[in-house]
């Protein structure tokens, strides 16, 4: 089974501009799905920034590991490039692996 992977950089988690890794999964697709619908953002093959942004940002509100809205996060987010991993589907998803 494949999970997407965000790399990122931000300073939302602790204040301090590092880099870190976001385990996506599906309940960030969907969220991605919906928001795009509504927005009328492009899809991810046209804007694969914005999924991947996105899809960091839904993961850590869905975690509880940042509190800010989509608006506030893309500006404290220089860079985000997204990977599919192979991961163990018996395991939990998480947020941040830092």
């Amino acid at each position: 089974m494949q999970s997407l992977t965000v790399t990122i950089a931000t300073d939302l988690i602790d204040g301090t501009m590092r880099e870190i890794d976001v385990r996506t999964d599906n309940r960030d697709s969907i969220r991605w799905d919906l928001r795009r619908g509504k927005e009328k953002w492009p899809p991810q093959t046209e804007a694969p920034t914005l999924f991947a942004t996105f899809m960091a940002w839904s993961a850590l509100t869905r975690t509880g590991e940042i509190n800010a809205p989509f608006e506030t996060f893309v500006e404290h987010v220089p860079y985000a490039t997204a990977r599919l991993d192979d991961v163990d589907p018996t395991r939990p998803a998480t947020g941040a692996d830092s």
